[in-house]
């Protein structure tokens, strides 16, 4: 599994939160902007073939 988490705040006013896998084992993916004290969740299905996450507009609020 890779993710990485974008600061757009410059440009966009937000963070994005990518992420992919190569497998189809559950996979609960939690993440956290500290500085704001927000949390978006994430969840890949057993059996399921991961799907790549695009959340663009994960975190709204910008430090």
């Amino acid at each position: 599994m890779a993710i990485k988490v974008l600061n757009c705040c410059t440009n966009h006013d937000h963070s994005r939160v990518f992420a992919s896998g190569l497998t189809n084992v559950q996979a609960n993916i939690t993440v956290t902007d500290t500085a704001n004290s927000q949390v978006r969740a994430y969840r890949a299905p057993l059996r399921s073939p991961f799907q790549p996450i695009q959340d663009t507009a994960a975190f709204q609020a910008c430090p």
